[in-house]
């Protein structure tokens, strides 16, 4: 099957209802593939709700999660060392459910999003499609916690395209307006606030951007003391506004969830 023809079915998102199982009981399965949607990703495993249990994914990326009762609600965490961590939240459906991810190389270079846009110039002719499978890619990386140096290359490379340029999500725009020193300096501000204890300088990116870039940088320092986040929380919301802090707090909840 063609990369893009995989793209149309991971990217959609939900979940599918595959029918020959039990009406009393239901499974959850499906593929975890790289983002170019053909490399199986062997490594990757997948939990259940708060529980320990892991479930590995086999040689072909493919996962599989027994005995689940139709309508249950499910909050499902997919990881891989090296790959920007999902989730997903849903409901079962009776028979069996399947859910498919694709996860991207954290720390993914420019080159490695241009080899993705040109198996979508193959593999879509029509400029609609191309901008909606540009669009679709950008939502699965936005929605997964990569770096934010991750983000404005696939931006960067996607955004250089006549379809790319199309894409109207917020994030995306944001991503692609952002200068590399302008997200080096904030990183650097933000570092400084968070270990110093001091306050932010000046404002150097969007909003959205800086609330990836603080969110990243405090998941990585695991020792904050919450008198510390709250302090800093403030100030950003200062400099940066209202609903970059609750994009914030929204991704340090992210993190969290993602560590357990």
């Amino acid at each position: 099957m063609r990369p893009v023809a995989l793209f149309a079915i991971v990217l959609a998102g939900g979940l599918a209802a595959v029918w020959g199982q039990s009406q009393s009981q239901t499974s959850l399965t499906g593929n975890i593939w790289e983002f170019d949607g053909k490399t199986p990703i062997k490594t990757a495993k997948v939990k259940l709700g708060t529980s320990p249990k892991e479930y590995q994914a086999n040689e072909d990326g493919v996962y599989s999660i027994p005995s689940l009762a139709p309508g249950q609600k499910i909050h499902v965490t997919y990881s891989a060392a090296g790959y920007g961590g999902r989730i997903y939240d849903g409901t079962l459906n009776p028979g069996k459910n399947r859910h498919d991810v694709v996860m991207s190389p954290n720390g993914a270079s420019s080159a490695y999003f241009v080899k993705i846009s040109n198996d979508v110039k193959t593999a879509q002719v029509d400029p609609q499609q191309r901008r909606i499978t540009y669009g679709l890619l950008w939502n699965s990386l936005d929605e997964s916690w990569v770096s934010p140096e991750t983000k404005a290359s696939a931006a960067h490379v996607f955004g250089a395209t006549p379809e790319g340029k199309g894409v109207t999500s917020g994030n995306f725009m944001s991503y692609m307006a952002v200068d590399p020193s302008a997200l080096t300096n904030a990183e650097l501000d933000i570092d400084r606030a968070l270990v110093q204890n001091g306050g932010l300088t000046r404002k150097l990116v969007p909003g959205n951007v800086a609330a990836d870039v603080a969110a990243d940088r405090i998941h990585r320092m695991k020792n904050k003391e919450p008198e510390h986040l709250t302090t800093f929380c403030d100030q950003f919301q200062k400099l940066y506004g209202a609903q970059a802090t609750v994009d914030l707090k929204s991704k340090i909840q992210l993190g969290t969830q993602l560590a357990q």
